[in-house]
Order: C-alpha cells, then sequence, then structure tokens
C-alpha cells in the first residue's frame, strides 16, 4: 500500500510541474493481485444427520434409522476467500463387505472392505458450504461408524453415529 501511495504522489507531482509527461496506462505499476488459492480455511460450523422428505429436512443426529427416502450425511460451514476447496470422505464402516466399484464416482474402498473414501470439489464460487449424503438402503451394514473430513489434506471434522 505504501509502495502504491508514493507512486500515486509522485505521479501527482509529475503531472501538476509538468503536465506533458504524466505516465501512459503502459508505465503505471500493475495492481497487486491477491491469490486466494491459499487463503486460510475456518470451519464454523459442522453438522451430521439425516435428511428426509422430497425437501431433504435436516435432523441432526447421531442414530440413523431406516425410512423411505432417507439420506444420511454431513454439512461444513467454511469461512474462506478461496473459489473452491477439494474434501475427502473417509468413512470407517461396522464390518467388511464387498462393494461394486463404478468408474468415475470418485469413491474408492479399502483392500479390507472396511473404509470407502470418496474425494469431492465444492462447486466454483461455493466454497463457503460443503457436504455429502448417502442415501440408506438394505445392503448398508447396521452398526457403528466413524466419518473423518478433510478439507485441502487437512482433518475438519470427525463424526461418530451408528445405522440401525
Amino acid at each position: 500500500m505504501k509502495c502504491f501511495l508514493a507512486v500515486a504522489c509522485l505521479w501527482v507531482t509529475t503531472l501538476a510541474t509538468s503536465p506533458c509527461t504524466a505516465a501512459t496506462p503502459e508505465e503505471a505499476p500493475a495492481p497487486r493481485v491477491t491469490t486466494t488459492a491459499r487463503a486460510p480455511i475456518e470451519i464454523v460450523d459442522a453438522r451430521f444427520g439425516t435428511f428426509t422428505g422430497e425437501a431433504q429436512r435436516f435432523t441432526a443426529t447421531r442414530i440413523v434409522r431406516g425410512e423411505p427416502h432417507l439420506h444420511f450425511g454431513w454439512s461444513l460451514r467454511l469461512r474462506t476467500q478461496r473459489a473452491e476447496v477439494r474434501w475427502r470422505e473417509e468413512t470407517r464402516l461396522p464390518h467388511a463387505i464387498s462393494f461394486e466399484t463404478h468408474e468415475g464416482s470418485g469413491i474408492t474402498y479399502s483392500a479390507d472392505g472396511r473404509t470407502v473414501t470418496k474425494r469431492g470439489l465444492s462447486e466454483p464460487g461455493k466454497a463457503r458450504r460443503i457436504g455429502n449424503t448417502w442415501p440408506l438402503h438394505d445392503d448398508l451394514p447396521r452398526g457403528h461408524y466413524t466419518t473423518r473430513i478433510y478439507v485441502e489434506g487437512r482433518l475438519a471434522a470427525v463424526f461418530r453415529y451408528e445405522v440401525r
């Protein structure tokens, strides 16, 4: 800022004493651009729960019970100047199960069948709220789960819950 003010004062002084020597736009100093790619990220709110009905109404809970059209998942509210953020969800299941792999889904499974990892990227310009949901279906193992959420490679939240 001091550099910019000094240049502005010099330009005004030059203009006042010698009107024919004013700087052209090409000679003017380039504006300082602040990049937000490495801007800090603060977790403002972290929630886990169920989403029900067509409106997907959210209810905070640690127990997920089977209901028609029920989804469960997490939501993080962030404070950041970044345009987008990368996130990773790692969920540890109560016991091993076999999965169908879908190419391009961003989902991977551990060799022991107990950890599911999903990677995501916030929508451009919507880095202030991220989240993910899963449908509750009959093949999903019942029991205790632990889901860890990483934002830009750093642990942001841990959710422990039970699916009944």
